[in-house]
């Protein structure tokens, strides 16, 4: 066995926040196991993960972070995230992630600068529905 496990798991925790300056919204992925450094990458400081894979894809209406990472006992383990259905667009190519100790943040550029509060607190970030799926199926 590599020490890699197979089962990805997803973020202890997720919280959202519209009230960002306008036009952005955060969404902060909660990875116990997340250790960063600060590296020098084009001219400037950035902080990154010390060990692993770390990817994030953003689209118009979804974003896919995966990571993998050691735990406390040296082995790796894989994370993911996805957010199948986001309230309204965003722009992917102006949407950054940012890394912490213990966490990940999603850097959010919405296409149109209104709030998301409503959706975020009825639902949550994600709106995908089992009922989306179930039309795609049809």
């Amino acid at each position: 066995m590599s020490g890699t496990e197979d089962e990805n798991l997803g973020p202890l925790g997720v919280s959202p926040n519209d009230e960002t300056p306008e036009g952005w919204c955060e969404v902060t992925c909660v990875f116990p196991d997340l250790k960063v450094s600060t590296k020098f990458i084009g001219g400037k400081l950035v902080k990154r993960p010390e060990a692993g894979v770390f990817d994030c894809k953003f689209s118009q209406r979804s974003v896919v972070l995966t990571l993998e990472c050691k735990n406390a006992k040296k082995k790796m383990k894989k994370y993911s995230y996805e957010i199948k259905k986001l309230p309204a667009n965003i722009d992917p190519d102006e949407s950054k992630v940012k890394y912490k100790n213990g966490k990940v943040i999603l850097r959010l550029k919405k296409e149109e600068a209104k709030s998301w509060q409503r959706e975020i607190t009825s639902n949550g970030i994600d709106q995908h529905e089992e009922e989306d799926e179930l039309e795609k199926g049809e």
